[in-house]
């Protein structure tokens, strides 16, 4: 099909709202029946030779014309085109990377289940021992500091002293 005759056959029926065949342009006709036949035209039961736009010849109408139309498609087709590769791309991404992580996730677990066993089968003594071990060095600085106070005065406190205070509070 001729696409200025296509042109030409839309651009009437946005003038008039229909296309009506004539027999001394065969072409007009032939393409019109085209149409027709694609889903773009259709034609009423009281007079087959004149043609209406259906939803697509609506769209096309829309759209400006035949030739804008046919852009708009290609349009769409290119970016559909484009979706599909990027779709793809994602998909063949997935389907390369999931043994990897599944294997990877696997002896992470096993691993950490491993950790978790060893710090729950290791005795606790040794804790304990560092705990009262830490006590101790507290309890042994702070007798070293009541031992070095000082009075407002500035002179050095007496040991008889040091221990009344303690007495004391």
């Amino acid at each position: 099909m001729n696409n200025e005759i296509i042109e030409e056959i839309f651009n009437t029926i946005l003038q008039r709202g229909s296309f009506e065949a004539y027999y001394q342009y065969p072409d007009h006709t032939k393409t019109a029946i085209g149409l027709k036949g694609q889903g773009y035209l259709i034609s009423p039961h009281v007079n087959p030779n004149i043609y209406l736009p259906s939803k697509l010849g609506e769209e096309v109408l829309q759209s400006g014309g035949w030739k804008s139309y046919i852009e708009q498609k290609e349009k769409q087709r290119l970016q559909l085109d484009k979706m599909q590769h990027y779709e793809f791309q994602n998909v063949k991404l997935k389907y390369y990377s999931f043994w990897p992580v599944l294997i990877l996730a696997t002896i992470g677990g096993v691993y950490s289940s491993i950790q978790i066993i060893n710090s729950l089968s290791t005795p606790k003594p040794n804790t304990e021992r560092k705990i009262k071990e830490q006590k101790k060095v507290i309890v042994s600085k702070l007798h070293t500091s009541s031992e070095t106070q000082r009075p407002l005065n500035g002179l050095p406190l007496k040991s008889a002293d040091t221990t009344s205070r303690s007495t004391k509070s």
